[in-house]
């Protein structure tokens, strides 16, 4: 095994490993820095993510770097020097009930005191935006015009790409075999062919994060979930929002080639006990269940055919919000646990674990609330709501 060095070295290839291996080369000029990914570059969850991104949450910590995010997705090629595109078709999550139709009014204060363009709109109003909605049966909806998608390996991809140009190095097919530590602190990462000596490892492995905690003695709370995705072929409309009803537990979108995208959540597996392996079997069953949900709300879209489908791993904290910092091991970090959110969380959380690798600090949000520590806390943060 061949011994090398590195100041950081970064465990995960996806949106949030490669986000913060960019922003320690870009923003503080840390190019001794290698990020080790078992697979491929954004291989795992990212490759399975849909890829919106928005500030509609429930906790506002997670509205301000949801603002974050999309401004630095929408300047993507002046942030990085790569190409993406970012689909701003925005969100719109229809409700039913008069309770559901409270808990709107009150986001939409919240989303107010930051200037966005969230407004509530009428069944009728709901409908101009995308016509294939039925207004009966809505009570009206919240219409977030300014979120969006992009692609998640692209921008996985791209942010690997301007690190390497910049000195960063990357090794795909290099899994971790064990970090070692020394003294209570970090000492090195160990692969099949090389070890690192380093003096801070960042755990952004994903559903693969207690795997590598376990390595130096920490317990990461993370459950596991598969998502399941139908394609149906084009829809034959120019312009769809992501459509979410939270009621029902269900969200489509249409992709740049026309396809529709369709998740049911309601039939997401979470008796999932190892990441390795995870696989769910998406069949007639899901389609059925799925498309029954889909017609009661926009039965102009019941006719459509499944061409495609996939699962993807998610890794959830029991409050709905990453975990992000450091640990009880000095320069072991921690960005894992992103609920669902690695692709819209991932730039605002590279700034700040690459802050606190070189500075000690962020001010870019409110770090300490999401330290691993929380859960043996009593004042903890307030959960995030919004899935």
């Amino acid at each position: 095994m061949a011994t090398k060095s590195a100041e950081v070295a970064i465990v995960g290839g996806g949106a949030v490993g490669t986000s913060i291996l960019f922003h320690l080369t870009k923003r503080h000029d840390v190019s001794d820095v290698v990020l080790l990914e078992r697979d491929q570059i954004g291989s795992g969850s990212t490759s399975r993510a849909v890829g919106g991104v928005r500030y509609t949450f429930s906790h506002p910590l997670n509205v301000e770097m949801g603002l974050q995010n999309l401004d630095f997705y929408k300047n993507f090629e002046a942030n990085v020097g790569q190409e993406l595109v970012f689909r701003e078709n925005g969100y719109m999550y229809v409700f039913h009930s008069p309770a559901s139709e409270r808990e709107w009014e009150e986001y939409a204060e919240l989303y107010g005191e930051y200037d966005t363009r969230a407004t509530l709109l009428t069944p009728e109003e709901t409908v101009e935006v995308f016509p294939a909605l039925d207004a009966g049966s809505i009570r009206g909806s919240l219409w977030a015009p300014d979120c969006g998608h992009v692609d998640p390996y692209t921008v996985a991809q791209s942010m690997a790409t301007a690190s390497m140009e910049r000195g960063a190095t990357v090794e795909t097919k290099a899994r971790v075999r064990d970090v070692v530590t020394r003294d209570g602190r970090v000492a090195a990462v160990e692969t099949d062919e090389h070890r690192y000596e380093v003096n801070y490892v960042v755990n952004a492995a994903g559903a693969w994060a207690p795997a590598i905690g376990q390595m130096v003695g920490i317990d990461i709370p993370i459950e596991w979930l598969i998502r399941q995705i139908m394609v149906t072929d084009e829809i034959g409309y120019d312009r769809c929002p992501l459509v979410i009803d939270r009621e029902n537990q269900f969200y489509f979108e249409m992709e740049e080639t026309g396809s529709l995208l369709v998740c049911d959540m309601g039939q997401d597996i979470h008796d999932v006990t190892d990441p390795e392996g995870a696989a769910a079997d998406i069949g007639y069953n899901y389609y059925l269940q799925a498309f029954e949900k889909l017609e009661g709300l926009a039965p102009a879209l019941g006719d459509l055919e499944v061409i495609n489908d996939w699962a993807g791993l998610q890794s959830h904290t029991d409050d709905g919000h990453a975990i992000l910092g450091p640990t009880s091991v000095d320069g072991f970090l921690l960005a894992c646990g992103l609920s669902g959110h690695g692709i819209m969380q991932a730039p605002s959380v590279g700034v700040a674990i690459s802050d606190l690798i070189v500075k000690g600090e962020t001010d870019v949000f409110d770090l300490n609330s999401l330290t691993l520590d929380r859960f043996d806390s009593d004042d903890r943060i307030e959960p995030e709501l919004m899935a």
